[in-house]
Parts: C-alpha cells; structure tokens; sequence
C-alpha cells in the first residue's frame, strides 16, 4: 500500500461501486490522492474480485475492517438504498476514527459516467428515498410552459425550492412574492445569476392586502398560481391564533378572490399533514383552508386544487437545522417525547411533486404526497449526532422535554373519511363529500369577523371557533 495516499474502502460493489473501481483503475484526477483497498458487500460476494479489487467482508464488519486495513476513509456507492443501510453505516463508522463520503447524487453519476464532487454525507441522504422520475413530455408540460406563474411565498423554504424548479422550465414570466424582505433579496441575488435568461419579478408585499394582490395581478398578468405563502410554526401560532385568520385564512382568501377575479388557469395550494385531525392552531387553519379551496373551486373555470404533505427536511425552524445547532454547541438535543415520530421529505422532493400535481391535477381536488414511512424523531436525533462523529448519549446528551402545545405524537397524512387514489407512485388524490360552498363562506366570514380591527381581540374565543368550525365541516364530509 502506498503510505503516502489515503487509504479508502468502499461500501457497495454494485453499479455505483462497480463505476468507483473502473475510475480507480483509470486514474481518474478526483481520486488520485486516494488508493482503494477493497468493498464491503453482502455475503455471496465476500472473496470476489471487482476490477481487482476484492470484496474484503460485511457491512457489519466495518470496524473490524478499518482496523485491519488502516481505512482512512469510507465511499458509501449504494445507489439503491432508501437510507437504511447508510443509518446503519454511519453508525458502524462512528465507533471508528475513519470518515464517511459519497458521491451526490449517485443515481445521477450513474447515468452520466462521472463521479462529481465528493462530500460529506448529508442529513437528508439519512432519510432519502429512490429518486422520483416523471416523463415531462412536451405535451404534459403544456399547462407550465410559455406561461406567467405567481409564486407566493417565494422566499420561503418550500416556496424557493418551488421557483428553482420552474426556472428550468421553458416558462415566460416569474413573479417571486413575498413580504420578508432580506429572504426576498437575497433570492434575487441568487436567481438572477443562475437563470440570467428568465424574466423574474420579485414583488415584496403582503397578501393580507387585496389591494396589494390586486395590483401584482394587474401588472404581471400571472396565468398560474403556487400559493406557499403562510405563517407554519406550530408553538408561535398557539401563542398568536390571530395570526392564522389574518395571515393564514385571510391571505389565503384575498390571493384566491384575485385569482378567480383574473381567470387563473391552475391555482395551487400549499397544504400540511397537521391538517388532518389537527390539534394545532396552524393545523386548524390549514384543515379550514382546504376547504376553501373546494368553494372557490366551484366559481372558477380553470383548476383550483391543494397539496398536502408532511415535514419539509430542510425548512426554517425544522427540527434537522436545531439539531445540528444544537449539536455545534455541544448539546444536549431536545426532542419532546421519545415515541414522536414525523413524515419527512426534502425541499427537492416536495417542490417536485407540487409541481407535477399542478401537471396532472383536476379541479377541485386535493393531492396528497406519498412521503413513505415516518421517522422516530428520537432515531433523527441518534442519526444526526453520529453523522457529526460523537455517539448519542455520551459525547451528546440527548433530553426529553415533553411536547409542546399544539403537537401531536403523530401525524397522518389522510383523515379516516377520505378515499384515496393512487394517481402514480408519489401522488394519491383524495375524495370526500363536500360541504355545502354556502356553509364554508359562511364560516369563512364568521372567522374573518372575529378578528374584526374596531373589536376586542379574543385569544380564547380565537381558538374555539377555530376548531368548532373545522370539526362541523369534518363532520359533514364524512
């Protein structure tokens, strides 16, 4: 062996592994100061050669190996994996002094033949799934292309990802809208220098103003509407109900009048899994939205549809960026209860399927995305900590400190009364009666009263019409 190299192990001896050890043998410049030793595979293979190299042992004999060998570090190359063997890896690399890196996105680096940067495994590969594929045929793009598309809620974590992605569509006009004006220019920053071709307006502004939304509809002409745009924290809005009428509801009512009052041809509502038997103010409010979408489906001729998903993996104010900070500072990482587990999906994966529901969706219909199986949130934790190279519980402390108001040990993607369809395997649309379009502008106006500016503002009062209101209209539609 070479001292004067890195010494590397590679974890999978299959296609991308396989890819690894051809570019080992051709000199190729990304791994010049590295020199393979072997892989780790399963059993059958323990003893074979690949490109010369001999498949040393397990998976599980990692520690072993690293010693005996003198690994300096690991390549994770499994490129089907679904996040459970790399949970696994990283656990069994921990207990080493050896580092873990992969080669993102594997399955791309597959199809094109090169290895692309090296890195350090992410927080999101801990959880990732099969890559989504669609056929984006030049006919099922008609309904984005050559069009103007409103996204608001533009410098959000979901709403951004959302606006990259149609940016590498063959769109006319980008009209980026929110109200918090660093985030909003620092995306015009970003954007204005990876898509210099596309026609981007970035419009600060807040959408509890008709008069506000008005004029963004009558200076861009949009065709195509994603709403992101809503106040999400749980605890912050426990503490501030009024702000899921006003920001939440009333936002949401002013960007739909305007979009019915302009014929917008496809309308997209950005929905939560906390809508469903919610036991949060943000839940509530997002359950009651939904509902709105189905009224003023019913007055429009274009498609009027909701989104519904579960956690966004790298959001603000999600539980992976407090972790990490938590674990920068050396500890302890809170969770609120041991057995709280949540549905996960990257930013990537989320504005993907939003999209692609825009593509296929009907009109008043809400989609539900298939976001696999939930996550403890105590083995996130465990996970992350390890990938930051300290064992849980030792070097860092993890603490339980009991669930705040409005949380829910779990969450479920589909309320008990509602028929689900799956429409392709990452998208499920959902049915159930509606209530009567009278009964939901009727409850819509007796929200909007009870925040009322010339009345006494009542938190209490707030919050039990909130949740009266949405259980009537969960009631109805069973």
């Amino acid at each position: 062996m070479n001292t004067d190299k890195i010494s590397v192990l590679i974890i999978g001896a299959g296609g991308a592994g396989s890819l690894i050890a051809q570019k080992f043998t051709e000199n190729d410049p990304i791994l010049q100061k590295y020199e393979c030793v072997g892989f780790v595979d399963d059993k059958t293979k323990i003893g074979s050669k690949l490109f010369d190299f001999t498949i040393l042992g397990l998976i599980d004999h990692i520690p072993d190996l690293v010693l005996d060998y003198d690994i300096d570090i690991l390549f994770y190359a499994i490129a089907s994996d679904d996040g459970k063997v790399l949970r696994r890896v990283v656990e069994l690399v921990s207990k080493t002094d050896a580092q873990l890196r992969t080669f993102p996105p594997i399955h791309h680096f597959l199809e094109v033949g090169g290895l692309g940067q090296l890195r350090k495994v992410q927080p999101e590969d801990l959880l990732r799934k099969k890559p989504i594929t669609f056929d984006y045929s030049k006919e099922k793009l008609k309904n984005i292309i050559n069009k103007v598309i409103l996204v608001t809620g533009a410098a959000g974590s979901v709403g951004s990802e959302i606006v990259a992605q149609l940016c590498g569509f063959n769109i006319k006009r980008l009209i980026c809208l929110d109200c918090a004006e660093s985030n909003l220019f620092n995306l015009e920053n970003n954007l204005k220098e990876l898509f210099p071709n596309i026609e981007l307006i970035f419009f600060l502004g807040d959408l509890r103003n008709k008069d506000t939304i008005d004029r963004v509809f009558k200076l861009f002409s949009p065709e195509i509407v994603f709403h992101a745009a809503a106040y999400k924290h749980v605890t912050a809005l426990e503490r501030n109900p009024e702000q899921a009428i006003l920001n939440n509801i009333i936002g949401a009512k002013n960007i739909l009048e305007s979009s019915i009052e302009y014929n917008i041809k496809i309308f997209v509502q950005i929905s939560t899994d906390k809508a469903v038997n919610p036991a949060s103010i943000m839940g509530l409010s997002k359950n009651f939205i939904e509902y709105m979408i189905k009224a003023y489906a019913t007055k429009t001729t274009g498609k009027f549809l909701a989104v519904r998903f579960g956690n966004v993996l790298e959001s603000n104010g999600s539980v992976i960026p407090i972790f990490k900070k938590q674990i920068e500072n050396g500890g302890p990482v809170t969770i609120t209860d041991e057995k709280m587990t949540r549905y996960f999906m990257t930013r990537t994966e989320a504005a993907q399927l939003v999209i692609h529901s825009a593509i296929l969706g009907q009109n008043n219909n809400l989609y539900v995305l298939n976001m696999g199986k939930p996550y403890s949130i105590k083995e996130v934790a465990e996970d992350l900590i390890r990938l930051y190279g300290y064992r849980p519980n030792q070097d860092i402390q993890i603490k339980t400190i009991g669930i705040r108001a409005g949380e829910k040990l779990e969450e479920k993607l589909f309320k008990e009364f509602e028929q689900k369809t799956k429409i392709n395997p990452y998208i499920f649309q959902v049915k159930s009666k509606n209530p009567k379009v009278e009964t939901i502008f009727h409850f819509m106006d007796e929200l909007i009263n009870l925040v009322n500016p010339a009345k006494e503002m009542n938190v209490v009062l707030i919050k039990k019409a909130l949740l009266s209101i949405v259980t009537k209209l969960d009631l109805k539609s069973r």
